[in-house]
């Protein structure tokens, strides 16, 4: 196939014009363009090195589908697809930077810095693991480093093999051998294979070299000259064995294992950045520490190096936080000479470099203690002076990584995962704040940040990425020995249960919470004691027992006192949700409309889309029962605006199919079957079987195979 030549100036669509090359590789050449619709550079790969137009074409639609498929920080985003000249390509978020290869041919980055990296391309990759993708060619020169921040991000989908276009169990036809898993010599890829080429990466960070490998077939030997612990070689051992089920379960255990080997624990977050880890330094910094105004922490310093050491620190676009960081304004004619010298730049509040060379010269010249205080401090003033958005969320937090304070980082991802559009994000959010937690000493930070993970795994239907938190959970609760009446073992204990009853045993569910309501105390707290008998009314209605249901929740869905709490009040809408449901199912439909109505009200008040949703389609299905078929048509139209933003939850699949059942009516079977099938694929996709006998129904009421 002819390839275009696209020089700079060269317009690729109405909006695209083609600035330069950045680089070459085995299957096509990326550009730089310009946006000019959206004012932003993006990165175009042009698939020139296939034969014909027609594999051309599909090569860079299942690259682009598998990327599009991976919505992560630490994966570079898929834009769209086009062609030009009749060569297909791919339009792709730009990295301003290089990528690991470039890096590696430097002087080896330090451990904290690998170790970063590691913890961001292990959470890309988990992630593409659970999209049902696996990436098939992780190496040096499909990692991007960001020049600001040094973040790594996952690039190159082009060998990606993916369960959603059916070529997951496809054998790879060629890859570079030095990362290639012994398996895919003569079979299919697996997310162990991405675990082991992972390894091969890892150890040509630490030690500057690849472990030997006369044959791909032939396990690989570390360097005798890797610096690391044995601890941290057994874990590296491990994830290189020969068969896939010796590697670690999954890839982000794989790269824990090992940071926790190397005595990096605190750097698995996937947004890490800034860190300085230095043995034996073991300085107390918390989030309970004040931090000293930098008068104070940076003696000797005089004004001038203060000035360049806060610089040298504070991201751009945050005018005033220079003042803020020195806790006084900076002296107007030390900045002028500075400004005089050539070091700073700007005007005003808003001061910078005027090169980014130096600034390791001037962090060199504080100590261990000092650069962490001095970033705790440029992370308060990021706060402080920037808009409340993800973007400054994500700046502080590096700053906080960098200076140990780890419950900080761990609250703005918290903050994070409220404001996060999709359901997705918020639960990447809510990892990172658990990763972040993460301590042996102090358990009941990390099990808090635990169970609302798993609770919002559980409210989207995404039960096989449960197991894991809960059986993490579970492992903490047995170590730190909690009562059986602890707060938290309780909650962990409800979460449990609730994935019990989604997941086929809903009696045992009923069983075991009741047992867990009889052992609770008076002194148990409101909201406690209403989470659980929400679970357990849950657990009953799914058994098949609504009367039961209403009968453990009726006593305390009425009146309480006001104000309430925001955790009482929360937990009350559950229950008053609980128990409209079962009140439907009883056929007292008014009292289930009143019900709902009430825990909508308060769903829309705390800004919680998922519940209001599930709200919106208990109305509607109280309507469809009173003969409402407008206000039931009106329910589902809400319910369907709430949960687009969310993307794929089980509440999709629920929608379509109640969505299928009004088109059934009308009657419209063409659109009520394409509703009916895109809830099959959804449930196939979360790997949920408890709404088949509903699928089958709806697929017999159309006349189709596979009904009951």
């Amino acid at each position: 196939m002819p390839q275009p030549t696209l020089r700079p100036g060269h317009r690729l669509n109405h909006a695209l014009l083609i600035e330069r090359v950045l680089g070459q590789g085995g299957m096509g050449t990326v550009y730089l363009a310009h946006d000019e619709l959206l004012d932003r550079r993006v990165a175009v790969k042009l698939l020139d090195h296939v034969s014909d137009a027609e594999t051309a074409a599909l090569k860079t639609l299942l690259e682009g589908r598998a990327a599009a498929r991976v919505v992560h920080p630490h994966v570079v985003a898929v834009h769209g697809i086009g062609d030009v000249a009749g060569v297909p390509f791919i339009e792709m978020e730009y990295v301003d930077g290089g990528s690991l290869r470039q890096q590696l041919r430097g002087t080896l980055p330090g451990r904290g810095l690998v170790a970063t990296w590691l913890a961001q391309l292990a959470s890309a990759l988990t992630t593409a693991h659970e999209a049902g993708v696996v990436h098939c060619d992780v190496k040096p020169e499909n990692v991007m480093i960001k020049q600001r921040g040094m973040t790594a991000k996952l690039a190159d989908f082009g060998l990606a093999r993916s369960h959603a276009d059916g070529r997951a169990h496809e054998p790879l036809s060629h890859g570079t051998l030095a990362y290639l898993a012994p398996e895919l010599l003569d079979g299919p890829p697996t997310p162990a294979s991405d675990q082991f080429a992972l390894a091969v990466l890892a150890v040509e960070l630490l030690a500057g070299e690849r472990p030997a490998r006369p044959r791909t077939e032939d396990a690989p030997e570390l360097p005798e000259t890797l610096p690391v612990p044995p601890k941290a070689r057994d874990v590296l051992q491990r994830a290189l064995a020969q068969a896939p089920g010796q590697r670690f379960p999954s890839t982000s255990g794989f790269v824990d294992a090992l940071l926790r080997a190397l005595g990096l624990a605190h750097l698995r977050g996937p947004l890490v950045g800034m860190a300085d880890v230095e043995a034996g330094d073991a300085s107390k910094t918390s989030s309970e520490l004040p931090v000293p105004l930098l008068n104070v922490a940076l003696q000797p310093l005089g004004v001038a190096e203060q000035i360049l050491a806060v610089l040298a620190v504070l991201p751009s676009g945050y005018p005033g936080a220079l003042r803020e960081a020195l806790g006084t304004p900076p002296p107007p004619d030390v900045l002028a000479e500075l400004k005089r010298q050539g070091q700073l730049d700007g005007v005003a509040d808003d001061w910078r470099w005027s090169s980014p060379q130096p600034r390791e010269a001037a962090l060199r010249r504080l100590s261990p203690r000092q650069r962490r205080q001095l970033c705790a401090r440029v992370a308060l003033a990021v706060e402080t002076c920037g808009q409340k958005r993800e973007a400054t969320r994500e700046d502080a937090t590096r700053l906080y990584l960098a200076a140990r304070r780890l419950r900080d980082a761990a609250r703005l991802a918290q903050e994070s995962a409220a404001t996060a559009r999709t359901a997705l994000h918020r639960d990447h959010h809510l990892a990172r704040a658990v990763a972040l937690l993460t301590s042996q000493t102090e358990p009941g930070p990390w099990l808090a940040a635990l169970n609302v993970r798993i609770n919002w795994l559980l409210a989207c239907g995404w039960l096989a990425a449960a197991r894991g938190p809960l059986a993490e959970a579970q492992g903490v609760m047995a170590d730190a020995g909690l009562a059986s009446a602890d707060p938290l073992r309780v909650r962990l204990n409800i979460a449990a249960a609730r994935l019990r009853t989604a997941t086929g045993d809903p009696a045992g569910a009923a069983q075991g919470l009741a047992r867990i309501d009889a052992q609770l105390g008076a002194d148990t707290p409101q909201a406690l004691r209403l989470e659980l008998l929400a679970a357990l009314g849950t657990a009953l209605s799914a058994a098949g027992q609504p009367a039961d249901a209403w009968t453990v929740v009726a006593p305390h869905q009425g009146h309480h006192a006001l104000p309430l709490p925001e955790a009482t009040l929360t937990a009350l809408a559950a229950l008053r949700l609980v128990a409209a449901e079962a009140r439907l199912r009883l056929k007292h439909l008014d009292h289930a409309a009143l019900l709902a109505a009430q825990a909508q009200a308060t769903a829309e008040e705390q800004g919680d889309t998922l519940f209001a949703a599930r709200c919106e389609l208990v109305l509607a299905e109280v309507a469809r029962g009173l003969g409402q078929r407008d206000r039931e048509a009106e329910r589902l139209a809400r319910a369907a605006k709430l949960l687009h933003a969310l993307g794929p939850t089980e509440l999709t699949g629920v929608w379509h199919l109640r969505q299928a059942e009004v088109l059934l009516a009308s009657p419209q079977p063409l659109a009520a079957l394409a509703h009916v099938e895109r809830a099959a694929a959804g449930f196939a996709v979360l790997g949920l079987t408890r709404h088949d006998a509903a699928v089958a129904q709806l697929r017999g009421a159309l006349g189709l195979p596979g009904a009951l």
